[in-house]
C-alpha cells in the first residue's frame, strides 16, 4: 500500500469517527429537546380537564377514578351558569374534556353546538339513571348530556312560627305582609324571611304567587312582578342563599327559600325546621354531565362520566354535599327521613309542581326589574 493510500485509509477513519461523534452528539441533544414534548403529549393523554361547579363531585370519587386509571384529573370551579357560558362561547369548549352544567344553560349549550353527542352504549351506569329525571326538555334524547346531580327548592321554616303542624306552606308567607299574617293569627308572630339572591328565580317565585305558572310575561306583567318584590323588601332580612344557617339558627329570619341540598344538612343538625315545596310551585334543578365540542379524549371522557355516574359515586357525593343522586341504586344509601320525605324526594303530585329555571327570561328585563328591586 502506497504512501497516499494509507494517507486516505487515515484520513476516512478520521471522518467517519468525527461523524459518528457528531451524529451522536446531535441525537443526545435532539433527544432532550424532544423528551419534554414528549413527556407532555402523554402527560396531556393521561389528563382529563373538568370544568364545574364547586360541591358536585366528591374529593374520594376523583381519586378513586385517578387510582384505577392512572389518569390525572384536573378541575377548575366556576360560580354561575353564566361564566361557563362565556367561557364556552369564546372557544367551543378547548381545553376542556368534561363540564357540569343547569339545565336551562344546558339546553342553550346544546342549541348552539357547543357539545359532543354522548354514546350511551358506553355508560354502563345509564340504565341505572332515575327515568323522570331523562328526557327532559333542556336535551329530550339525552344525546348531549346526562344528569349527574339534582335537588328541589323550597321554603324552610321554624316550627315555632306556626301552632300547628304545617301541611301546605303558601307563597303568602313569602309575599304577604308577615305583620298581618300574624293580626290574622296565621303566626305565632311577625317573622322575617331570606329571599333567593338571583333575579330569575326570584321572578319565578312571584310568577308563581302571582300567576300560579310560568308564562310568557307582557310588559305590565313585569312591572306587576317588580312591585311585588320591591313591597316584599320590608319584610326581607337579607338576599342570600349561603349563609341561611347563620340567619335560621340565630332566629333572625324564620323564613326562606333554599335548596333541598341545603336543607338535608340543616337536617342533621336539628329538627327545629320544616321544608316544604310550595302549593303554587318550585324550582327543580337538575345538574349533567357533558362533553366539549373540541374534547379529543371522547373515550376516557366516557369512561369518566360512566364512572361518577355509579351508585356508589353517586352515592359518595350526594352524602358529602347533600344533592341528590341520579343513579337510582345510590337512593339505598340515602337517610330514611330524606327518603321519604316528598319535599327533597318528590312523589308525582309534587314532582308535578316543580319546574326548572327559565333560561329564555328576557335578560334585560329580568336585570332591570333586580336592579330596581336593589336599589328601591
Amino acid at each position: 500500500m502506497g504512501r497516499n493510500e494509507k494517507k486516505y485509509g487515515v484520513l476516512l477513519k478520521k471522518l467517519y469517527t468525527r461523524g459518528t461523534i457528531s451524529l451522536l452528539f446531535f441525537s443526545i441533544v435532539a433527544f432532550f429537546l424532544y423528551i419534554p414534548h414528549a413527556i407532555d403529549y402523554f402527560s396531556r393523554s393521561k389528563t382529563l380537564n373538568v370544568y364545574a361547579f364547586t360541591e358536585m363531585i366528591a374529593p374520594a370519587v376523583i381519586e378513586k377514578f385517578e387510582r384505577q386509571t392512572g389518569v390525572c384529573v384536573n378541575i377548575k370551579y366556576f360560580q354561575t351558569n353564566e361564566e361557563l357560558y362565556a367561557k364556552l362561547r369564546i372557544n367551543q369548549g378547548d381545553g376542556y374534556d368534561i363540564i357540569v352544567a343547569s339545565d336551562y344553560m344546558m339546553r342553550i349549550l346544546r342549541e348552539e353546538k357547543i357539545l359532543q353527542k354522548i354514546d350511551c352504549s358506553k355508560i354502563k351506569s345509564y340504565q341505572e339513571l332515575d327515568e323522570k329525571l331523562l328526557h327532559q326538555h333542556f336535551d329530550p334524547d339525552n344525546n348531549h348530556s346526562l344528569p349527574l346531580a339534582w335537588c328541589t327548592y323550597g321554603m324552610v321554616y321554624d316550627k315555632k312560627l306556626f301552632a300547628q303542624p304545617v301541611q301546605d306552606l303558601s307563597l303568602n308567607y313569602l309575599f304577604q305582609d308577615p305583620q298581618a299574617l300574624h293580626r290574622a293569627g296565621l303566626v305565632t308572630a311577625p317573622y322575617r324571611v331570606c329571599m333567593v339572591d338571583d333575579a330569575k328565580e326570584a321572578v319565578m317565585y312571584a310568577q308563581f304567587y302571582l300567576y300560579e305558572q310560568l308564562k310568557q310575561l307582557n310588559h305590565k306583567e313585569f312591572k306587576t312582578i317588580e312591585n311585588l318584590l320591591i313591597g316584599q323588601k320590608k319584610w326581607i332580612e337579607s338576599y342570600t342563599s349561603s349563609s341561611l344557617q347563620y340567619y335560621l339558627f340565630s332566629g333572625i329570619a324564620q323564613i326562606a327559600i333554599t335548596s333541598s341540598s341545603y336543607m338535608r344538612k340543616i337536617l342533621e343538625h336539628t329538627d327545629a325546621f320544616g321544608f316544604k315545596v310550595p302549593k303554587e310551585g318550585s324550582i327543580l334543578v337538575i345538574e349533567s354531565l357533558a362533553i366539549p365540542l373540541r374534547c379529543k379524549k371522547t373515550e376516557l371522557a366516557h369512561h369518566f362520566i360512566d364512572f361518577v355516574l355509579s351508585a356508589s359515586s353517586s352515592s359518595s357525593s350526594s352524602s358529602l354535599y347533600g344533592y341528590n343522586p341520579t343513579n337510582k341504586q345510590a337512593y339505598a344509601s340515602i337517610r330514611k327521613e330524606f327518603l321519604e320525605n316528598p319535599n327533597i324526594f318528590p312523589d308525582a303530585e309534587t314532582f308535578a309542581r316543580l319546574h326548572m329555571t327559565q333560561g329564555d327570561l328576557p335578560k334585560k328585563m329580568v336585570e332591570n326589574i333586580w336592579l330596581g328591586v336593589k336599589f328601591a
